[in-house]
């Protein structure tokens, strides 16, 4: 929270003023983000002027660009102040849809995402100690490896390095865990769902009445939940911070993998293989958040349908046919996805669209390097013929 430049104030020592040093933290928090803010000042100053170089080497270029995407906190600092309060009401949203399902199902939500939340958060806070001391590795020995410009790192990015990975690691942490919790409701939903008997015949007895009652009261709350977990996965405000993450998470994978291929057929292994490190740590948090909107999502449409299609092949009552109708109405006409645009599709996950964008984008940087090499590079039949033109004026 200081590398972010927030204040958390202690709960302990109530008794003293709320700017007190052994209450507040406003000293210690001030110092940490003094120190990050010089670090990242640092970074801008040394990369930003080799990334718009014209004259540089597209390879050198590319770096830079990379280390400020990368290491820049300022990608996610004002991103966090300003939706710090879109934080809050995603958690307060949630907690209503948990208090209306709770007063609608029978069994209570939390027992389904508690277990699978932990186990998410676990190994999110392992990759980020991981990744972490793996960047202080390479900046450790990423320059001794080769002389080149465009590796020249310095211990002066370790802080920026750090606060930049802890808020990048803390937004996927909550993405994760919000989608996960969300996946879990909707096969709470379905669980509601398949615990209505199918009815056949007319109601006719009062027995019967009863039963049609209930069964037309169960439908109308599964709907009801339904449309409240829909609303969660549509809000436009939440899925513009979901696609931010997202877009930041391509670009460090797509420059990370270009990297890669260019310090591959440099013959700098060592530099090979910190980079596709650095790349798989990527795809692990692409695959934490999107596998949970993907398969959220889907829960939300295909297992409902199921449902919905058993209860209405043995609805002879048209009120309970036509109860059973809207809500699939509602689920064929305006599914649930986490998208803007349709950012996600339902029908394919996210993460194998970022995969083939990945690759696509790599084939197409691949080659502008190699039209680049060869606009550099003369033809050998010209030189050489000039060569021949020149020696025959001399001997003339």
């Amino acid at each position: 929270m200081a590398a972010c430049g927030m204040m958390p104030v202690a709960i302990r020592h109530p008794r003293l003023p709320s700017l007190h040093p052994g209450r507040s933290t406003l000293l210690h928090c001030g110092m940490v983000f003094a120190v990050c803010t010089v670090s990242q000042t640092l970074v801008w100053s040394d990369q930003f002027p080799l990334a718009v170089n014209s004259s540089a080497r597209l390879d050198d270029r590319l770096f830079a660009v990379e280390v400020l995407v990368v290491l820049a906190p300022q990608l996610f600092t004002p991103y966090l102040w300003l939706c710090t309060s879109t934080f809050r009401k995603i958690l307060q949203d949630f907690a209503k849809y948990e208090a209306l399902h709770a007063s609608i199902a029978t069994a209570p939500l939390a027992p389904h995402w508690v277990g699978r939340r932990r186990r998410v958060a676990r190994l999110v806070v392992c990759a980020f100690f991981a990744f972490t001391a793996f960047v202080s590795v390479a900046v450790t020995f990423l320059q001794a490896a080769t002389g080149s410009v465009m590796l020249q790192l310095s211990y002066s990015y370790l802080p920026a390095a750090v606060s930049s990975l802890m808020m990048q690691f803390l937004v996927t942490l909550f993405f994760a865990t919000h989608h996960f919790q969300m996946w879990e409701a909707a096969k709470a939903i379905c669980a509601e769902l398949h615990q209505i008997p199918v009815m056949s015949g007319r109601a006719d007895s009062g027995a019967g009445e009863q039963d049609k009652q209930a069964g037309l009261r169960a439908i109308r709350d599964g709907h009801r939940l339904w449309v409240a977990l829909r609303t969660l996965y549509n809000r436009t405000d939440y899925c513009f911070m979901d696609v931010f993450q997202l877009i930041h998470l391509f670009l460090s994978l797509l420059l990370g993998m270009y990297m890669f291929f260019v310090y591959v057929t440099s013959g700098i292994l060592f530099n090979a293989v910190i980079e596709i490190l650095f790349s798989a740590v990527i795809l692990l948090q692409l695959g934490v958040i999107t596998n949970g909107a993907h398969f959220g999502t889907q829960q939300m449409c295909g297992p409902v349908v199921d449902v919905l299609d058993k209860l209405s092949l043995g609805a002879d009552d048209p009120q309970l046919f036509e109860t059973v109708s809207l809500f699939y109405q509602s689920v064929v006409a305006f599914p649930a996805a986490v998208s803007l645009g349709g950012f996600t599709v339902v029908g394919r996950p996210l993460f194998t669209s970022v995969i083939s964008a990945t690759v696509t984008y790599m084939v197409i940087m691949m080659q502008f390097q190699q039209g680049v090499e060869d606009a550099l590079q003369p033809n050998a039949s010209s030189v050489e013929s000039s060569i021949q033109t020149n020696q025959k004026l001399l001997n003339k």
